[in-house]
């Protein structure tokens, strides 16, 4: 609704900073690439807001359609404007989606290339909530693909930053890895400690 206002009231970089909030989660809203869409056709195209646009619209196609081939596209041109503008912020966000959809759609190899990338765009533009999250995927990612040493390594670094943030969300993301590599080892007293 606040989209559709302010693109009523011709306020298109509002529309777009709603649009594009990173707090907004990109996983279960229906008929948000559809909106983003209807900003796009006011957006000059090649832009760095049209670029913001597309990482959004990347992981709103694939968690509405399950479609990971338009995801990619639709991440593809948001990198190719982000590197034109040398906008670390724009890859560092697109990544970010991105990874999210390679978990969902199990392509371990993917994340775990992007994730590195994120860490590395993270600590340079200082975004420790980006950090934070990449660090959880990968955690996630080695742990599930047999490489347990280095998912403990992850999910160390993972927890530690969590708890900087005291963000909820991400602190309990990290604990799960914890406790599944708890499991992994079976310490269920640590598991358990970590899962409570």
């Amino acid at each position: 609704r606040a989209i559709d206002y302010y693109l009523q009231a011709g306020e298109i970089g509002r529309a777009i900073a709603v649009a594009t909030d990173s707090h907004i989660s990109a996983e279960g809203a229906a008929e948000v690439a559809a909106t983003i869409q209807r900003i796009r056709d006011v957006t000059p195209p090649g832009s760095l807001e049209e670029g913001w646009l597309l990482a959004r619209m990347g992981a709103a196609e694939y968690f509405e359609t399950g479609d990971y081939a338009a995801a990619q596209a639709a991440f593809a041109r948001a990198l190719r404007i982000s590197a034109g503008a040398d906008a670390a912020d724009l890859e560092l966000r697109t990544l970010a989606y991105a990874i999210s959809i390679d978990h969902f759609d199990l392509r371990w190899p993917q994340l775990l290339a992007k994730s590195r990338r994120v860490r590395e765009l993270a600590q340079h533009v200082e975004h420790i909530r980006s950090e934070t999250y990449a660090r959880f995927r990968e955690a996630y990612t080695l742990t599930h693909t047999g490489r347990a040493d280095e998912g403990t390594v992850e999910s160390d670094a993972n927890l530690a930053l969590a708890e900087r943030l005291k963000d909820r969300g991400l602190l309990a993301d990290a604990l799960y890895v914890k406790s599944t590599l708890a499991q992994l080892r079976g310490d269920w007293r640590e598991a358990r400690a970590y899962s409570d």
